[in-house]
């Protein structure tokens, strides 16, 4: 898992995504089948995927938010 962004933003400054991805836990699979898609068509692409970029006592809604606003699309 190595190969994606897990931005956390606990004060930092948030770093620029290209895409935030937004799933449900139970599409977790096709979704990193879809991120190493991306990422192999479009090499240097930054990805912000919630699987590990949350840690615990984080407060999950502004890690979230920062995520959201530090990428161009979500």
């Amino acid at each position: 898992m190595g190969k994606y962004n897990f931005a956390v933003m606990k004060n930092t400054q948030p770093m620029k995504n290209d895409i935030f991805i937004s799933y449900s836990r139970k599409d977790s699979s096709k979704v990193e089948a879809f991120v190493e898609m991306l990422k192999e068509r479009i090499p240097g692409i930054e990805i912000w995927i919630e699987l590990k970029g949350v840690e615990a006592g984080d407060e999950f809604d502004d890690v979230i938010m920062n995520a959201i606003e530090a990428s161009s699309y979500v």
